[in-house]
């Protein structure tokens, strides 16, 4: 976000906490309210955190990646195979201790639109909320993935797209495509 960009209203917004130890909720809670975000639901495990999603008619979740009882990532992935498609379409915010390229591509691949790592801060949580609820990537739904488009960026770097689906148009005669 820019200067120049008016501060978003976090005041309506309805956002799910789920960590299985409640002083971290109570932490993730207070700086929710700092920035302007009003409506925080609490869950201490995971099926809490499914029920809050499935029944609360949330704008967005920050879910813990790794707490004792609550495991982030099956979590994730059982909120984006519900079969609402606007419950499994929300926004969520991956919390974690740790950012090893093996958590975060654990993140990644469970179906998160962003990562937060502790300790956090008021202003690095209203960074990726604004990432998570305007995330424009597309939302893929295979057997073996639910979630945004893994990859974030999708320029070609003068190569040709290696995907089918790709927005870009296939170059003529590239072998595989249509």
């Amino acid at each position: 976000m820019s200067d120049s960009t008016p501060a978003p209203d976090f005041d309506p917004l309805r956002v799910l906490v789920a960590n299985s130890n409640a002083h971290s909720r109570s932490i993730l809670r207070i700086s929710l309210r700092a920035v302007g975000v009003r409506d925080v639901v609490d869950a201490g495990d995971a099926d809490a955190a499914v029920v809050a999603a499935e029944t609360g008619r949330l704008d967005a979740a920050l879910i813990e990646q790794d707490s004792l009882g609550l495991d982030g990532a099956a979590v994730v992935r059982r909120i984006r195979r519900t079969a609402s498609q606007e419950v499994s379409r929300l926004p969520i915010v991956m919390v974690a201790a740790q950012a090893s390229a093996v958590s975060v591509a654990a993140a990644r691949d469970c179906g998160v639109n962003a990562f937060l790592l502790r300790p956090v801060s008021s202003a690095l949580i209203k960074v990726r909320l604004v990432t998570a609820l305007t995330d424009a990537r597309p939302f893929i739904r295979t057997q073996v993935y639910v979630g945004p488009d893994r990859r974030f960026r999708l320029a070609t770097h003068g190569f040709p797209p290696r995907r089918f689906g790709d927005d870009t148009p296939p170059l003529a005669g590239w072998p595989g495509r249509r």
